[in-house]
């Protein structure tokens, strides 16, 4: 946190006084609990002598780049008064751990007695000016080779092999020889006399090419050297009987190793380790001529091998896996099962001896199902089959499903459409009576649980769930007549041929479903008043021959038909009204001829 508050102008309005004033109160604030950040802490005039941090306070150095990262200098809690002092030079300080610490060549670490107890030269070199004692086990030098001795030369104490030692041609007699005495006495000299009475007492002194039976009376210390022979001879082990070469085990498994001809490079044979437990039987292989052997971690070339149940973690093939014969091998087993199958774009499935059926991926499409031979009647077959042996009624025999991704939802993550085989009956020797259902989805599943949208029955019945709609100017038909029955675009049906209905079948609207009936013998019964259009019935159409009579005498209020003023519109008319007329024409109505005229 810096300062925020600013300096007042006597331009700045009240606003900005009461800002500002805020401001300086956060800084005053931020001083006092020890969260103001400084850039530069100047102590020239106010406690010029002294700088106070409170408790557990601490000063932080942003360093030259103002981030994230800052250093901290804090103290711990001191139990007394503490002064560090400065040195009155310019320099780095050194902290314990993580940095080195420099004098100047020539400069001296001491102790408050003895200031000058270790003095630094400019080319390295340490000079003590008091005893040097080693509390540890070693003395590291920089040029430290296994075998030397440390042996001064008058002024340095140097490491130096055995073999660069001054050799002594003759052994005198009061040579002495430098010996470990194993019975505690540490290193200690031994006259020549003693070593060859020493000798000479075990009988340890002999030629040993003259023994032919030489026997180790103990182990064998090969104390650096080799087992060498000369003229190309071979090294030979010779077990007796069923014996064998052992390479015995220490702190680890027993092992040899196999040199290059430059003795650079070695190549070991191990042992398993002993929480194993191993004591298998390896057996280099007889035929087949020289070999190289195959390791876990070399690249190899196999060759007509026979792997019995192998187990690869990860295998890669050159070429092609192929079994020993046709129809010889399968991929997993009915226990073991392979995981995932990746092939490539475009890759294929063959199926057949012949590969005459193929699965082939089309890259970002899909999958093609072919029959790839050439010949006339030769369809691809895909057959969906269930083995269950008891199909009854509504049970599923198989089913296409479509359905999308699921990262829009419930819905969008169910199945969207499908076709399902859903037996209509009990299945048997002589019954297989099967529906297809077509299922599609709205906001809910299309599996075959759902509602049918459309469905085909085993005799051929097409049942849809809604509306059926075919083009404007469709047809409708049968095989013989395709065009039996046409819908024009405003809904119009026209038949190419009769209309044909059940023995008393209707014709009638949504609302009056049964306004026509039709009988067996074609009579045709209305529900209402048929209502003809003027002029649309010929007077010669009416025949009413086959009316029942009246069975009276003619009265004046008896109703009779008229053409009214020849317009062409009927309507009825009483007798007394043809009385009238006849009245006005000068008939009298004793006339019977007259009547009759009227009549007609």
């Amino acid at each position: 946190m810096a300062i925020t508050a600013n300096q007042i102008e006597s331009s700045n309005t009240l606003e900005q006084f009461r800002q500002e004033f805020n401001s300086l109160q956060s800084d005053v604030s931020g001083l006092e609990a020890g969260t103001i950040a400084f850039t530069t802490i100047e102590t020239t005039n106010a406690n010029t002598t002294t700088l106070n941090v409170l408790e557990d306070g601490t000063i932080k150095f942003e360093g030259a780049t103002d981030d994230g990262f800052e250093t901290t200098l804090t103290a711990a809690d001191p139990t007394a008064d503490r002064t560090i002092t400065f040195p009155n030079s310019s320099g780095t300080v050194a902290l314990s751990g993580t940095s080195s610490l420099t004098v100047a060549d020539g400069g001296t670490i001491g102790s408050e007695t003895t200031t000058g107890a270790i003095t630094i030269a400019a080319n390295g070199n340490i000079t003590l000016s008091g005893d040097l004692t080693v509390s540890g086990d070693d003395l590291t030098m920089g040029t430290n080779t296994s075998g030397h001795l440390l042996i001064a030369d008058g002024t340095n104490f140097n490491p130096t092999a055995v073999g660069d030692l001054s050799e002594i041609s003759t052994i005198a007699s009061d040579d002495v020889f430098l010996a470990v005495d194993t019975s505690g006495g540490g290193l200690k000299k031994v006259a020549r006399s003693t070593v060859v009475s020493g000798l000479a007492t075990s009988s340890a002194i002999s030629n040993v090419v003259e023994d032919t039976s030489p026997q180790l009376g103990g182990d064998l210390d090969m104390n650096g050297q080799d087992i060498v022979t000369t003229s190309n001879a071979d090294l030979e082990l010779a077990p007796n009987g069923t014996g064998h070469v052992t390479i015995r085990g220490n702190t680890n498994q027993g092992t040899i190793q196999f040199n290059c001809e430059n003795n650079s490079h070695g190549q070991q044979v191990k042992a398993a380790p002993h929480s194993e437990s191993a004591n298998n039987v390896l057996t280099l292989p007889s035929t087949g001529g020289d070999a190289r052997l195959v390791s876990a971690t070399s690249t190899a070339t196999l060759t007509n091998k026979t792997l019995t149940s192998p187990v690869l973690n990860t295998a890669t093939v050159g070429t092609s896996i192929v079994p020993s014969s046709a129809d010889g091998a399968t991929l997993g087993t009915a226990s073991v099962e392979f995981s995932d199958l990746f092939l490539a774009d475009a890759g294929t499935i063959q199926f057949g001896n012949d590969q005459e059926i193929t699965l082939t991926h089309v890259a970002d499409v899909g999958l093609t199902l072919t029959h790839v031979t050439a010949g006339d009647n030769l369809p691809i077959v895909l057959q969906l089959k269930s083995e269950e042996d008891a199909i009854i009624a509504d049970e599923v025999i198989a089913s296409i499903e479509f359905a999308a991704g699921d990262s829009d939802g419930t819905d969008g993550a169910t199945v969207a459409a499908g076709i399902h085989a859903i037996a209509e009956g009990t299945f048997s020797a002589s019954a297989n009576a099967t529906k297809l259902v077509f299922t599609t989805g709205v906001s809910e599943t299309a599996a075959s649980s759902a509602t049918a949208k459309m469905t085909l029955s085993s005799a051929g019945l097409l049942t849809i769930a809604d509306d059926f709609m075919i083009k404007d100017g469709g047809t409708i038909g049968v095989a013989s007549a395709n065009d039996a029955m046409t819908i024009s675009s405003a809904g119009i049906v026209t038949f190419k041929d009769d209309i044909v209905i059940k023995d008393g079948g209707t014709f009638g609207t949504s609302t009056t479903p049964a306004a026509m009936t039709i009988a067996a013998g074609g009579a045709v019964t209305f529900s209402a008043t048929p209502v003809f259009p003027d002029g649309s019935i010929a007077l010669d159409d009416l025949d009413i021959d086959g009316g029942t009579d009246i069975g009276a005498d003619l009265t004046t209020s008896d109703l009779i038909v008229v053409d009214d003023a020849a317009g062409g519109t009927n309507r009825k008319a009483a007798l007394s009204r043809v009385v009238t007329l006849m009245t006005a024409q000068g008939f009298s109505q004793e006339d019977p001829t007259a009547l009759a005229i009227a009549l007609g």
